[in-house]
């Protein structure tokens, strides 16, 4: 498996509020420039490892509310790894079984279908997702909030901060902006969610 590190110093915050490929607005340079993300490649897929304290900057503001976490720590490029051996396998699972992507899909109801509809067009253009990583500390276990949006809705030839430097946040988007929680002790993917229609 080929792997690629690259430095990168990071600051602020990318907000993203339109509704399919939005202009990335940099909203916050609160960060110091001290901080640093990991640019990794693996298996031909691009993402950006944060820091800790990248991370735990971010932590009161409840954006990672999917998993309430009460700390952060600096995932490795060996965990990234295990991230993408496993990923598309779960995608796949939970595409059939909408329960794997979060219990509340049971499969007879309208949203179960629709949710699996979104996985499939999220597998179709798996290849050209890239990925943000965040080490979470919750309940005592170290989780892995993956942040995931197609290369397409990405636009840094404007001066805008570039997505390895800065957490990325969509409103809408659709399928093309995703979120799912890795859990490195039990090798679990867990809260897959899909971004809205405008």
């Amino acid at each position: 498996m080929e792997v690629i590190v690259k430095h990168i110093a990071i600051a602020g915050l990318i907000l993203v509020v339109s509704a399919f490929c939005p202009i990335l607005h940099d909203v916050s340079r609160s960060q110091e420039s001290s901080n640093q993300s990991v640019k990794v490649t693996v298996a031909g897929i691009e993402g950006a490892i944060f820091s800790e304290v990248y991370t735990a900057g971010w932590l009161p503001n409840g954006i990672f509310g999917l998993v309430n976490p009460a700390g952060s720590w600096t995932p490795a490029v060996g965990d990234i790894e295990h991230i993408e051996r496993g990923l598309k396998t779960y995608l796949e699972a939970a595409k059939v079984d909408t329960r794997l992507a979060d219990p509340i899909y049971d499969k007879s109801n309208l949203a179960s279908k629709d949710v699996s509809r979104r996985i499939g067009q999220i597998l179709h253009h798996y290849e050209r997702f890239r990925r943000q990583y965040f080490g979470l500390m919750v309940k005592g276990s170290k989780k892995i909030y993956v942040n995931c949006f197609l290369d397409s809705c990405v636009v840094d030839d404007h001066g805008y901060p570039n997505w390895e430097e800065n957490l990325l946040i969509e409103l809408d988007g659709g399928f093309t902006y995703w979120q799912v929680v890795y859990d490195l002790e039990t090798s679990q993917f867990s809260n897959l969610f899909i971004n809205g229609d405008a």
